[in-house]
């Protein structure tokens, strides 16, 4: 559950105002600095990926992220994170699905 608080002379105006208003601030928790994994790079062996994530949402106490493996073979995966996760937690879930066998695309990684 996302919350957040403000001042009497924050209030939004209007219905759509509000939303707007509740976007901004679901925006800023899903950006939360510990999570930025654009641009990271993983090599296993002599292969070599730059991860981008192109969405992410917090649902039912986890936050979901899709990434997408960017190299030969490229891959998109789903992460499923707790709340508590962080980035370098991320990054070792990849790293370790990259260097099992069996490993598909599409796959959701279960992180904490």
């Amino acid at each position: 559950m996302l919350a957040f608080s403000m001042s009497p002379t924050e209030s939004p105006a209007t219905p759509i105002a509000a939303l707007e208003m509740l976007g901004r601030a679901k925006q800023k928790f899903l950006d939360l600095p510990g999570l930025v994994l654009d641009g990271r790079g993983i090599r296993i062996g002599a292969n070599a990926w730059q991860v981008r994530s192109f969405g992410q949402t917090i649902e039912q106490q986890h936050r979901w992220m899709h990434v997408a493996l960017l190299g030969r073979p490229f891959y998109t995966v789903v992460l499923k994170m707790s709340l508590l996760s962080q980035a370098d937690d991320a990054m070792q879930a990849l790293r370790w699905w990259l260097a099992c066998p069996g490993h598909e695309n599409g796959d959701v990684i279960e992180i904490g």
